[in-house]
């Protein structure tokens, strides 16, 4: 393995690229595959189009999901910053 093909690491993908435009190498991190792929499907068992739960049950629970995720992966990553309450 070379670190220019990436590897996963705890939910983050870690790879060696050239910066666009220049010459320079940097190690690069983006969120892995698996785990993006195991948000949407929980989002997708969620948020069933037939579901019959009420509405607020099911935003509850889908805010659990997509506050848990963001909490693990924007904590770890220097360019994810929260939006504070109230802003877009």
């Amino acid at each position: 393995m070379h670190l220019s093909e990436g590897f996963d690491f705890l939910g983050f993908h870690i790879q060696w690229r050239r910066k666009r435009g220049t010459d320079k190498w940097y190690v690069y991190t983006f969120i892995a595959d698996r785990p993006l792929r195991s948000v949407k499907a929980k989002i997708r068992t969620l948020t069933h189009r037939t579901s019959q739960q009420d509405l607020a049950v099911v935003l509850v629970n889908l805010n659990q999901v997509t506050h848990g995720w963001a909490n693990y992966f924007c904590r770890r990553r220097l360019k994810c910053e929260p939006i504070p309450a109230g802003e877009k």
